[in-house]
């Protein structure tokens, strides 16, 4: 990479950091470029050679959350845990996901209920995810360790489960403390767990 690109890419990452920063506080409508502009310590005509306006800058946002939502399965990386706790950890790491990007998913939402081109968006983050948890439960399917009525209805029920208790924590944060990402993941192992394993499951699984 020559220093002219590192130094565009390092912009670029001003610019996605500050939009971040200025949607959480102030929502999509309010938000203005020139104030993203000031966020990145960046002139004002910077950020137009970078973003046409701040649709643009969500939309390109809305990308990012796609590309990265799915970019591993992550509960087969724990094979020494036990089945309940590898779903745990797996629930932890796509709510932490969602709480990085609550800004953008809480702009999205907004922008989309005057702009219906943003719908694609929020559906193409929806269909990531559920690729992502298809490929962890197909895993253990193959394992032979998930009761047999496990299919694909359930894979989409507890997808949107999962969607539906992370869109609930972006935009109904706990008082004072803020989200508690823990607390939500032990609900959500808990009625995943009973629904895909049971003990006899759990004690195969522990044994390889």
């Amino acid at each position: 990479m020559t220093r002219t690109e590192k130094r565009k890419q390092e912009t670029m990452l001003k610019l996605v950091n500050a939009a971040m920063e200025v949607f959480g506080e102030y929502g999509y409508i309010n938000a203005t470029v020139s104030e993203i502009a000031e966020r990145a310590d960046v002139g004002y005509g910077t950020f137009y050679q970078y973003f046409k306006n701040k649709k643009e800058l969500l939309l390109y946002l809305s990308e990012e959350i796609c590309d990265h939502i799915s970019d591993h399965a992550y509960l087969k990386s724990h094979k020494g845990l036990s089945l309940r706790k590898r779903l745990y950890y797996g629930v932890v790491e796509i709510l932490s996901f969602y709480d990085q990007y609550s800004a953008a998913l809480k702009a999205l939402n907004e922008a989309e209920s005057s702009d219906k081109s943003f719908s694609s968006c929020r559906e193409r983050i929806y269909l990531n995810l559920y690729e992502r948890v298809s490929h962890d439960i197909n895993y253990f399917i193959k394992k032979g360790y998930c009761r047999s009525v496990v299919d694909d209805t359930i894979i989409t029920a507890l997808t949107c489960m999962i969607d539906s208790y992370a869109g609930k924590m972006i935009h109904e944060p706990e008082s004072g403390s803020g989200v508690n990402i823990e607390k939500i993941a032990e609900s959500l192992t808990e009625v995943s767990y009973r629904v895909l394993f049971n003990d006899d499951f759990e004690d195969a699984a522990a044994r390889k």
